[in-house]
């Protein structure tokens, strides 16, 4: 039985730095340059979650490869009741791998809602007032159609950036991405959750899917990767998927890179 090469999660060793950054780099983009890519842990049954949040699923070498993904990236994107949930703030850049970067800042997060509310805008002025000084920006950013101008006030008055993207409410995704193309430069990294994941596959903008499977198995399992749909929500649509890269851990588990076909 073939055995995949093996990885270590300690990287403070320049050489295991650089070995997990170039297994990591992309194998390609939609536009040549910026891919949209997806870094996602599942226990094996494909749990996303473990008591309520991905953080019970960890193992050292999935941080490895969060933190080599955020390294590489020039925005996150993380859907709106993910941050609240899991606690997100603005990024930061583990210094085993800020020398391998090439943007001096680190990345900016955007949490992206199909509209502005009020819960999310006071999540960020919380996570802006606790980072530390040399984290990244954090904007919301949402349909323009789903921003009320009483809200847009309220955000700037609390110092909480939004962006505003042309579209409807199940429409604005691709003019996300291509602002995120056009005002960041590097990777633009989805961390979360199933149903930003979700959107993205069945708009055909993701180009990778980076996947860690952890050595556990959770019953009952909360959250999947993607979203069991229902009632209005209901969309049937295929992604065909080819691995190019996976590697294992002391630790256990699985960890694998997935292109996304074009014509699937």
């Amino acid at each position: 039985m073939h055995q995949p090469a093996q990885m270590s999660a300690e990287l403070s060793d320049p050489g295991r730095a650089l070995a997990l950054w170039n297994t990591l780099a992309p194998h390609r983009g939609s536009d040549g340059e910026h891919p949209v890519r997806a870094t996602f842990i599942t226990a094996l049954d494909g749990a996303v979650t473990a008591g309520g949040a991905s953080a019970g699923l960890g193992t050292d070498m999935d941080q490895a490869v969060f933190h080599g993904m955020r390294a590489r990236a020039g925005t996150i994107l993380v859907g709106a009741a993910t941050a609240r949930h899991e606690g997100y703030g603005p990024a930061t850049v583990l210094p085993a791998l800020s020398h391998l970067r090439s943007q001096d800042a680190p990345a900016a997060v955007w949490m992206v809602s199909r509209a502005l509310r009020r819960e999310d805008v006071d999540h960020i002025a919380g996570a802006k007032k606790a980072a530390s000084e040399d984290a990244g920006p954090m904007s919301l950013v949402v349909p323009d159609v789903g921003a009320e101008s009483e809200l847009r006030s309220y955000a700037a008055s609390c110092g909480v950036d939004v962006r505003l993207v042309p579209g409807d409410l199940d429409g604005f995704l691709p003019g996300a991405v291509d602002l995120a193309r056009r005002e960041n430069d590097g990777e633009i990294d989805c961390e979360g959750g199933p149903h930003l994941l979700e959107a993205l596959l069945r708009a055909g903008l993701l180009d990778e899917l980076v996947l860690s499977m952890s050595p556990h198995l959770y019953f009952p399992a909360d959250v999947h990767l993607l979203p069991r749909p229902s009632g209005a929500d209901m969309h049937s649509w295929q992604r065909r998927l080819r691995v190019v890269s996976a590697f294992s851990s002391d630790d256990g588990g699985l960890y694998t890179r997935w292109t996304v076909d074009a014509d699937a």
